[in-house]
């Protein structure tokens, strides 16, 4: 097992070295792993060719800043297609980014709890905590009033434990028939009542908030506008999408099982579930190898399941999507430049964007997307071997314990 991935995906490389060997042994010993770091040399080198720097010279650091300088001119190409200028307002670009997203995203759909049913719980559930900060009295205004997907995700922060664990003891009665498709279109919250919002615990610095259960994303306003701020949204926006997706392909899945509602709920609080059988295989990696994989999913399709459900972009082939210029990220999502001296940086445009706007030294480099891409897509080759794929994709979809 190489020692590159083990060092990069931050796990001992003797556990790591065991996983992929027994993985190898079960899938004929295809050298998945060795592939795919010949993959990421591929990727590195032809990226570094882009930004002019010498693959067999260039130190991880040279390379940091170099894609740094690579994200803000993709900023400005961004900010020309979406008509943002340094004149704009926080909330006039961000009205711009939503624009765009929402009209990119208009066929596309998630599964998700109705509308009237997260009203149904709101109303036999007040969230008084919620309705105090908003001035709000009567529940029956309030829900006329307001996008009930808005209010049900600030009420999971506002409320107590005790309310929410409340809210979840009702929601283990739902059903399927509770549940509906519905478009994708980014909630934004107006400025006066990011206002009261910040006099309470909610966190408001975080800007994007996607809402799995409702399969909404709640949009606050920046306090100003930041260095690169119209790449960071979008791509924030975009990745928001695509954890809908992922959320309510998983949801769609398991619908037909007895324990749906308390699978569901545990997805919530613990993430997206591992495989019990198959050691470090999860539904992340298995959604990943169902994207673009048009003759595998159809092994999956039921009636309560089709292909429109694992139907998404990463945020690098979308950003190619505004612009052809931006094509330079795309399919990096899970490169790393590892240089001579076995220093690495992450080559995901996510990374890249978080160190800049936060001026985050090398030292102290965040490379979260990256790694998380790299171990998926390491997982997701082995899955091309049938017996394994079918296992997983048994525990996954059809009913055996996760």
């Amino acid at each position: 097992m190489s020692r590159i991935i083990a060092d990069i995906l931050q796990i001992k490389q003797p556990d790591l070295h065991h996983f992929i060997q027994n993985l190898e042994l079960k899938t004929g010993k295809p050298g998945h792993d060795v592939r795919l770091i010949g993959d990421i040399k591929k990727r590195s080198n032809s990226a570094l060719r882009n930004l002019k720097l010498e693959y067999t010279q260039a130190t991880a650091k040279e390379v940091y800043f170099g894609l740094q300088e690579q994200a803000r001119i993709d900023n400005k190409i961004i900010c020309e297609q979406l008509g943002v200028t340094e004149n704009d307002s926080a909330d006039v670009m961000l009205r711009k980014c939503i624009k765009w997203i929402s009209s990119y995203y208009k066929d596309s759909e998630v599964w998700a709890i109705k509308n009237s049913v997260i009203k149904t719980l709101l109303k036999k559930q007040p969230p008084k905590t919620l309705m105090k900060i908003l001035g709000l009295r009567s529940v029956d205004s309030m829900l006329k009033r307001n996008s009930a997907y808005e209010l049900y995700s600030y009420a999971l922060c506002l409320e107590s434990n005790e309310w929410c664990n409340k809210l979840h003891e009702r929601m283990k009665k739902l059903t399927p028939s509770d549940f509906d498709t519905h478009s994708i279109d980014p909630i934004k919250v107006d400025n006066e009542r990011i206002n009261k919002l910040k006099k309470s615990i909610f966190p408001v610095t975080q800007l994007i908030t996607p809402n799995y259960e409702t399969g909404s994303i709640i949009v606050l306003t920046p306090s100003h506008r930041f260095s690169l701020d119209v790449i960071a949204v979008m791509l924030s926006l975009i990745e928001s999408v695509n954890e809908l997706k992922k959320h309510s392909a998983y949801f769609r899945s398991i619908s037909i099982r007895p324990d749906f509602t308390q699978k569901m709920l545990e997805a919530l609080k613990k993430g997206p579930p591992r495989s019990s059988r198959h050691n470090h295989a999860s539904w992340n990696s298995f959604y990943r190898y169902l994207v673009g994989n048009e003759m595998v999913r159809m092994k999956v399709e039921q009636p309560h399941i089709t292909s429109d459900d694992f139907d998404s972009m990463s945020s690098t082939t979308v950003l190619g999507q505004i612009d052809s210029q931006l094509s330079f990220w795309d399919g990096n999502d899970y490169v790393f430049y590892v240089d001579q001296y076995g220093n690495h940086v992450s080559m995901h445009v996510v990374d890249v964007v978080t160190n800049a706007t936060n001026r985050i030294s090398y030292k102290d480099a965040r490379d979260d997307y990256g790694r998380t891409r790299l171990r998926e897509e390491l997982y997701a080759r082995y899955y091309q071997h049938q017996p394994s794929f079918e296992e997983i994709m048994d525990e996954f979809l059809y009913g055996s314990e996760v």
